[in-house]
């Protein structure tokens, strides 16, 4: 096929992308990954393997990758996708297990008073558990704008969903956070 050009117009130079390192790109943002999975689906075994196959896909595609400075996104949206995969071969059903101690982050412990550690302990649970119980599109947003600091559109791009979605879905999560932890006061 043929492609005529209008009169005036000049054939576009292709612009060359700047190179991308696998291997930097994989050590860099593993624990990243591996973070916001386990937020996600509160699995680590599960989280591991959502990380392996975004990382596993992300270097199969390195050339789709646009703009080099945002391949934290462009990983979130792979890993996003990894697990909406894994829940559609699963039929939808997200595991809900119990945290264990090992799960959880005393953050009281410097002046390692054994009442405050405890207390704290107890907080860090509740609200661990007040967030598992969010839905995962809730879970999703909350964990990439509170937690790792996304802007708005970040999370967005990275879930592949509309801006107003996600403030939509933020809102909805803070206000369940609100509504189950204010009465705990």
């Amino acid at each position: 096929m043929d492609v005529k050009l209008l009169p005036g117009a000049r054939q576009a130079t292709p612009v060359p992308r700047p190179s991308v390192d696998p291997d930097a790109l994989l050590s860099q943002n593993r624990d990243r990954l591996f973070n916001i999975a386990y937020a996600w689906c509160k699995d680590a075994a599960l989280a591991d393997d959502i990380v392996q196959d975004t990382l596993i896909k992300a270097v199969q595609r390195i050339d789709q990758l646009k703009h080099p400075d945002c391949h934290f996104s462009w990983m979130c949206s792979i890993l996003s996708n990894c697990l909406n995969d894994h829940y559609r071969r699963r039929k939808g059903i997200e595991p809900f297990d119990e945290l264990t101690e090992d799960h959880i982050d005393a953050a009281g412990q410097i002046d390692r008073d054994p009442a405050l550690i405890c207390l704290s302990s107890q907080i860090s649970r509740i609200v661990q558990r007040v967030v598992r119980d969010l839905p995962i599109q809730q879970r999703r947003v909350l964990s990439l704008v509170d937690l790792e600091e996304y802007s708005y559109s970040e999370a967005a791009i990275a879930l592949g969903i509309p801006i107003g979605t996600v403030m939509s879905r933020l809102a909805r999560a803070r206000h369940s956070l609100r509504k189950k932890l204010l009465p705990l006061k």
